[in-house]
């Protein structure tokens, strides 16, 4: 199945849109942070070569079963992406930011994936799953900044 490509979405003082070229300063940054090379695949290594292929990867177009995006509101996303597929989020066990973020946006925890995922350390780790369907209440943010 053919993702649609992601429109841009206002979310707030947010912009939730799609990645571009000229984001690679960004994600080369955040790639010298040692806790985002572990929870990623093997071949990020923190060199700008591994950023661009990265990069490239999320600003190509053709088929693709998900839609990346570069700056996220949970629950806008949530919203946006229900017109095209269900929403899942897996994460590390220890990557308690992306938990925050899936349940800030409705998702509800459905289980642990069992050393579902060999991260950039080369050891299979185990992942939490979150997923959220359509018919679920969408969450208040207005009360967040």
């Amino acid at each position: 199945m053919t993702v649609p490509d992601p429109a841009e979405v206002p979310a707030g003082p947010l912009l939730l849109r799609p990645w571009r070229p000229g984001d690679l300063d960004d994600v080369w940054s955040a790639m010298q942070d040692p806790a985002l090379l572990i929870r990623n695949a093997s071949s990020l290594d923190g060199s700008r070569a591994s950023a661009e292929e990265w990069l490239a990867r999320r600003t190509g177009a053709g088929e693709r079963q998900f839609v990346p995006w570069a700056v996220t509101d949970a629950a806008a996303g949530a919203r946006w992406g229900f017109a095209a597929l269900p929403v899942e989020l897996v994460h590390a066990v220890g990557n308690t930011a992306s938990g925050r973020v899936a349940e800030e946006a409705g998702s509800t925890s459905e289980g642990r994936l069992r050393r579902s995922y060999r991260y950039g350390d080369g050891v299979e780790h185990d992942e939490l799953l979150w997923a959220r369907l359509a018919e679920d209440d969408v969450p208040d943010l207005s009360t967040r900044s």
